[in-house]
């Protein structure tokens, strides 16, 4: 009985150092720098994904519901991902609304955490950040679209102008199609 064990383990460990050997000689060869990220990226056309970002932050925008404010004129650009920067790529969106009182921004950031879920945003982190400022903050995540948005009230307590500041970025890198020249994008 225990030569029948010894002759069973046998195979299984020489099997699982073959499979070792394998993988190893395949990532010593190159098995791709997308084990780096952990996933395959999506194929996706820059202005295509700038249209989505956009449209994204725009229903954001839509849930702050702050009225007579101005929001800044950044749009959507493009930041290479490091893993093969020529290839690969994230979006992002950052612009702020201001030009209203601290009582407009602060109901801006309550509808934000009230309407966000019911745009597929889970919120994953609510209330005061760590800087000097203790200013309120929201990081959420959507559930069924590859992107993430930061969102911070500065009361303006610096001297600063009150704003509520909106960063969306795409959660995962996109692979630009083939013949795409990155360093173009802005």
């Amino acid at each position: 009985m225990a030569d029948r064990v010894r002759k069973a383990r046998a195979p299984g460990r020489f099997g699982g150092a073959l499979v070792g050997l394998v993988i190893l000689a395949l990532c010593v060869m190159g098995c791709g720098k997308m084990d780096e990220l952990g996933y395959e990226p999506e194929v996706r056309d820059v202005d295509v994904a700038r249209r989505d970002i956009k449209e994204v932050s725009s229903r954001i925008l839509d849930a702050v519901a702050v009225k007579g404010g101005k929001v800044s004129p950044a749009g959507a650009g493009v930041s290479i991902c490091e893993p093969d920067p020529e290839h690969l790529y994230v979006m992002r969106h950052p612009w702020s609304v201001s030009g209203v009182p601290n009582a407009e921004l602060e109901r801006g950031m309550e509808n934000l955490r009230e309407r966000l879920p019911g745009l597929g945003w889970k919120i994953t982190e609510y209330g005061r950040n760590n800087s000097k400022a203790r200013s309120l903050q929201i990081r959420a995540e959507h559930t069924e679209k590859p992107y993430k948005v930061s969102i911070t009230w500065a009361r303006g307590e610096s001297g600063g102008e009150p704003l509520i500041s909106v960063s969306v970025t795409s959660s995962v890198c996109f692979r630009a199609p083939e013949g795409t020249d990155l360093s173009g994008e802005y």
